[in-house]
């Protein structure tokens, strides 16, 4: 079962798709008026990590 977690953050609506512990995917919903894509993509990606970090064990807060 893929888990979907809504997130409001400041480059715009995110919806983290989470399968097994996992980031599996984010969709990125409409981007905030001065979030460019370089800026969007540094973003997820640190999400990202910052989520399968807390999911491994690795760090035990967000």
């Amino acid at each position: 079962v893929v888990s979907e977690l809504i997130y409001k953050s400041p480059i715009g609506p995110l919806t983290i798709f989470i399968y097994n512990r996992k980031v599996v995917r984010i969709k990125w919903g409409s981007p905030e008026k001065n979030a460019g894509k370089h800026q969007s993509n540094v973003y997820v990606d640190k999400i990202t990590k910052s989520l399968n970090d807390y999911f491994s064990g690795k760090t035990s807060s967000l």
